[in-house]
């Protein structure tokens, strides 16, 4: 028998689930320099003294340091051990102050997957702190490959440690747009297709009758849990750091937080009260008594779905928040003053609850309510 689905949420709460770290890379500009000089404003610095710059080495483009009271950028080479100087250079910008420009250590998951800030597809920027002959602390900037740093420092090429060693050497330069909140409206469930597949036992008796005939009221009572865990596919929630919806009409939005940025499958968990009451008729054929099961019609799997998406950023546009999305790969619907509004899609995977389904039968030993419900 097929049976339609019932799908509403009244209680939600978040679990972290393994997957990719959900934060979208945000690209800066490089601006060509020379002589020590610096575009204003939006300048990266290694420290207070030197600037992220990069040099064009024989055709390759490396990470350097300018140094705006000498007028010189210094930059180095994997394994080449040669400092490389030029006056001539690129400076790192964040001309809009959109992206979000943090050192982090390179054992970081910001540092390993995507956000990281690259001059070319294998070389990052890094620095490390370094103390020099006179015993001065230096933080110094450089070029990182392979999981080591290389800095020009002193006029010679220093390498740190491989931070594969699990060990906190140096930090290396990201770039991500901020967090975005979202509204989540609209839904579409594809449930046309599903059946059934489980049956929930909710209550079960057996009465014993002498043979005479009378009539017996029966209530049954219970619970069942619906638990529902929901993907964006194929993006994962990636940039998005706070959900509002509502899945039934009438109710409060139900608002989670995607704790620290990484991927989730969002899962809610509704109780739904089941209650049964029924009139039944004993007579001198059920003198071996009769088992009365009571229980619920369920499916367990996914259910596709569909919605739309309206989000914002904090002091942030709506041109600015749809730029974010597509950053991300999603493709933008409007964009309505500080918001912009994205299809959303992916599966529901859970317990969906289809009905209530009763059953009484001559009782006999060793049969259950399951096997019973099972074969209405």
């Amino acid at each position: 028998m097929k049976t339609s689905l019932y799908f509403s949420l009244f209680l939600v709460y978040f679990a972290r689930l393994p997957g990719t770290y959900s934060r979208v890379a945000c690209p800066l500009e490089w601006v060509p320099s020379q002589n020590g000089e610096s575009p204003e404003g939006g300048v990266i610095a290694f420290s207070s003294d030197e600037i992220v710059a990069r040099l064009n080495i024989s055709g390759l483009l490396v990470p350097a340091r300018l140094s705006p009271e000498d007028g010189m950028a210094y930059g180095t080479l994997p394994l080449d051990e040669t400092v490389h100087t030029s006056n001539v250079y690129d400076v790192l910008t964040n001309p809009s102050s959109s992206c979000l420009v943090t050192w982090v250590d390179n054992n970081d998951e910001l540092a390993t997957n995507g956000q990281q800030v690259q001059v070319t597809d294998s070389l990052m920027i890094g620095r490390t702190h370094m103390v020099d002959k006179d015993g001065n602390f230096n933080t110094v900037g450089g070029t990182v490959s392979e999981g080591q740093l290389f800095v020009a420092f002193q006029s010679k090429q220093e390498i740190s440690l491989d931070f594969q060693a699990g060990e906190f050497k140096f930090f290396i330069l990201t770039s991500v747009y901020p967090f975005l909140s979202g509204y989540l409206y609209n839904f579409t469930l594809h449930t046309g297709h599903l059946t059934p597949n489980h049956v929930e036992v909710i209550d079960q008796e057996t009465i014993f009758h002498s043979g005479f005939e009378t009539s017996q009221e029966i209530n049954h009572f219970g619970t069942i849990q619906e638990i529902y865990q929901i993907s964006e596919s194929p993006f994962g929630w990636n940039g998005i750091n706070k959900l509002t919806t509502i899945f039934t009409p009438g109710k409060t939005p139900d608002t989670f937080l995607i704790e620290n940025g990484n991927n989730f499958n969002l899962e809610y968990t509704q109780t739904r009260e089941i209650s049964f009451k029924k009139i039944i008729e004993l007579g001198p054929t059920n003198q071996n008594g009769v088992l009365i099961c009571s229980g619920v019609n369920m499916f367990q799997g996914e259910v596709e779905y569909e919605a739309l998406g309206r989000f914002e950023g904090e002091n942030l546009s709506g041109d600015e928040v749809a730029k974010i999305l597509q950053a991300s790969g999603r493709a933008v619907l409007n964009v309505n003053g500080k918001d912009a509004v994205v299809k959303i899609s992916g599966v529901i995977n859970g317990k969906f609850y289809s009905g209530k389904v009763s059953a009484i039968s001559q009782y006999e030993v060793g049969q259950t309510c399951e096997q019973i419900l099972k074969n209405i």
